[in-house]
């Protein structure tokens, strides 16, 4: 059976029909017309992803026989520009890839994850914490074309910062109500940890390249593998096991644990928190035990700690301030650095508002943490009612929720509701 072909018409003698005939052409008539006939161009090649674990999990993916690919990743794909569709959802194969036919060229949002099962889990090497790879990144679609995505694991670790609450209330024009915020914190792990000794604290947060502060300057602050460039930081009470903190429990450290709905609309009751932040002018719940005062705090408003605007949190196990780095940046005073075998964990959250001025590319080392969370508004009232959290995973061992945990900021955080004292959960 011949094949359909387009028709192309033109004039042609009979000697000629003989000639395509015998040469395996196809012609019609006699003396008139004759079609000949040109086959269709063949149809594009789909765009393909391929799903690989990133560079430093990859013995988690070899442990699991899956170096050529990740196995089943689930995925999520929907255009930059929403209007021109919705999510789509698609199952990668065993071999890691997920073949796309009917993708339109553009740029496209990429949410994908494989969380690993039970038995998965016990596959892995002894003392390997993961429980899965994540990825939320964005991709450019083209027929013809095979991207690798690489997919970070994520893990369990230990004690963790799960929640940022510090948006500013607006009381009137040119004013503000900063002194509501919270952390929260949460046990990741299956076992009992103390938060005797624990520092909580800030970390220089240069984010935009000012001409009186470039980023080509700040980079030796922000961008330093060795530790966090502390502003200042406050140490949990307790001499070694007078603050145990249970798996898949939460703690929450105010900066004044009263009862803000007193002094400002939508303000939260956090006058049960866990520990409030120590401050020189603020007024004392004597119910709820104080962070101590380190002396390297500088806090101009007397509340105690407060994480407003562009944001670096760290969380870090006992250290001795007079053995660590110090430095001078700007011409402020001398500032310690936080080593980072000190840290426990690291959250990075870009202020919302447009400086004028191009964003740096990170504020702390992607060694501490790989991308920056750039996902609040910029209205400041509706911001108030909500707040940073991290975003839990689909696996749950020994009844305990885990959290992700990929150590990026830009995957693993979202912009969700207060949930003072609760585990995250994503609506």
């Amino acid at each position: 059976m011949l094949p359909s072909f387009s028709r192309k018409t033109i004039g042609m003698s009979c000697r000629w029909v003989g000639l395509l005939l015998s040469t395996g052409g196809i012609g019609v008539g006699c003396g008139g017309t004759t079609e000949v006939i040109t086959p269709p161009p063949p149809p594009p090649t789909p765009f393909v992803l391929q799903f690989r674990a990133d560079a430093e999990d990859a013995a988690s993916a070899e442990a699991l026989g899956w170096q050529a690919g990740l196995q089943d990743v689930d995925l999520t794909l929907q255009p930059e520009d929403t209007t021109k569709g919705p999510p789509r959802t698609f199952r990668g194969t065993a071999q890691g890839s997920v073949t796309l036919s009917d993708l339109a060229p553009g740029g496209y949002r990429v949410e994908a994850h494989r969380w690993l099962s039970a038995a998965e889990r016990r596959r892995l090497a002894p003392g390997d914490d993961a429980v899965g790879f994540v990825i939320s990144t964005v991709i450019v679609a083209a027929p013809s074309v095979t991207r690798t995505v690489s997919m970070p694991a994520s893990r369990r670790r230990s004690l963790i910062i799960s929640e940022w609450a510090f948006n500013v209330g607006v009381t009137a024009p040119f004013e503000s109500y900063a002194w509501g915020g919270y952390l929260e914190l949460y046990n990741n792990a299956d076992t009992t940890i103390y938060l005797d000794g624990m520092v909580l604290g800030r970390g220089a947060a240069y984010q935009v390249d000012f001409p009186s502060s470039p980023c080509s300057e700040t980079s030796r602050i922000r961008s330093d593998p060795q530790g966090v460039w502390t502003q200042g930081y406050q140490r949990f009470p307790g001499q070694g096991s007078s603050y145990p903190v249970l798996p898949g429990r939460t703690v929450v450290v105010a900066t004044d644990a009263v009862n803000h709905g007193a002094f400002y609309p939508n303000g939260l009751d956090l006058s049960r928190a866990d520990f409030e932040f120590d401050g020189s002018a603020d007024v004392d719940n004597p119910a709820v035990p104080n962070m101590v005062d380190t002396g390297f705090n500088p806090d101009p408003g007397g509340h105690g700690m407060e994480f407003t605007f562009g944001a670096v949190v760290f969380l870090a196990k006992p250290f001795d301030e007079s053995t660590v780095a110090k430095d001078r940046y700007f011409g402020g005073p001398l500032h310690p650095r936080v080593p980072a075998e000190r840290l426990l964990d690291v959250v990075s959250i870009y202020d919302p508002f447009d400086p004028g001025f191009p964003r740096c590319p990170e504020l702390v080392s992607g060694k501490l943490d790989r991308g920056g969370f750039q996902g609040r508004g910029a209205n400041e009232e509706v911001e108030f009612l909500h707040s940073v959290e991290r975003k839990p995973t689909l696996v749950v061992i020994g009844g305990q929720p885990v959290l992700q945990h990929s150590r990026s900021s830009a995957v693993d955080l979202f912009r969700g509701d207060r949930t003072v004292g609760e585990v995250p959960h994503q609506p």
